[in-house]
């Protein structure tokens, strides 16, 4: 089409008070080089090149908010089918932010979960913890025996099974955490140091020996050590933050976790994106530069350290400047 009549077409748009942004995608880039000559009456032009998504969403939100806006994307969308397959292989193979792979995975184990504590509902049982942990070894039956395909499975469903087991485990449990967590505190202390020791015995003790598991693949390793410190690993976990929490509460000064909760909380996912590729592109090759003579746990710990640390911060930033970068999407004030 004549750039003259892609002209007239634009303003004619642009005129209409219901108007204030047109999308161009251009998918051949047929117009590059010559859609900056385009004299438009009554908006302006925001070219995308795919580096400039951050500060484009502050132009039109912060910056410059009421001005109207031809946005050309001079590119195509040839591997948004791979992305919303949702594998950890296609998005890796697009060349897409490789931790997505947990958004579709999550969704997926919610969706078996959601399904089977319906089929429970509708069952009518009574001893509702001891059903979900016998669906919880049914699930991860079916994730370990899944075989491995080229560009993994839609939504990462194989992954899922092994998830949605985790998740139902973590529902049967729910109220012996709750118990635990109100005991005395020498009973945390012992639980805590022998969840310590066997975490140590099947991870570092292991020395050579131990599996690279890397679940987003289906790659769990030895079966029996992924389980084992899965659930050791969790429980160690839990109880640093039961311990944390007693501490806030019941120390001679006492501190507020209100807010550092309620902010992680509201950020996870935020945080969970930014931390990895944070902690392998940079902590991690600081840490062993830095940390040489150090073990690969003292340098991996500090590495995660430090990425969360540039994560939470990041969010922080992001939210105060480009806020629907988060999900959130303020009103603001003509």
């Amino acid at each position: 089409m004549d750039l003259q009549n892609i002209q007239d077409q634009l303003n004619t748009e642009f005129s209409k008070p219901s108007v204030k942004y047109i999308f161009w995608f251009d998918d051949k880039a047929e117009y590059e080089n010559e859609v900056s000559e385009l004299a438009l009456d009554n908006a302006k032009l925001q070219v995308l090149d795919g580096r400039n998504w951050l500060y484009s969403k502050w132009l039109f939100s912060e910056s410059d908010a009421d001005s109207k806006y031809l946005i050309y994307a001079p590119f195509s969308f040839k591997n948004i089918a791979g992305l919303l397959y949702g594998s950890y292989a296609e998005i890796t193979r697009i060349g897409s932010l490789t931790s997505l792979w947990y958004l579709s995975c999550l969704f997926s184990a919610r969706i078996i979960v959601q399904a089977l504590i319906s089929l429970l509902g509708f069952m009518g049982v009574k001893n509702f913890e001891k059903w979900c942990v016998v669906f919880a070894l049914i699930l991860f039956a079916i994730g370990l025996n899944i075989p491995v395909i080229e560009g993994g499975y839609l939504w990462n469903f194989d992954v899922a099974f092994i998830a949605g087991g985790f998740i139902l485990l973590g529902m049967a449990l729910r109220l012996p955490i709750l118990i635990l967590a109100q005991q005395e505190n020498f009973i945390l202390a012992l639980v805590f140091i022998a969840s310590l020791i066997l975490f140590y015995v099947g991870t570092f003790a292991r020395a050579d020996s131990l599996d690279l598991s890397i679940m987003a693949n289906a790659t769990y390793g030895n079966i029996f050590y992924f389980f084992y410190n899965s659930i050791f690993g969790t429980i160690l976990i839990l109880l640093i933050s039961m311990i944390i929490a007693r501490f806030a509460h019941e120390s001679p000064h006492p501190f507020s976790l209100n807010f550092m909760t309620y902010y992680i909380g509201q950020h996870t996912l935020g945080i969970f994106l930014l931390h990895k590729n944070f902690l392998w592109e940079v902590a991690m090759p600081f840490t062993k530069n830095f940390m040489a003579g150090y073990p690969e746990f003292s340098q991996a710990f500090i590495g995660a350290v430090i990425s969360f640390i540039f994560a939470a911060v990041m969010c922080l930033i992001i939210e105060r400047f480009v806020p629907q970068l988060l999900g959130q999407f303020p009103r603001y004030e003509q």
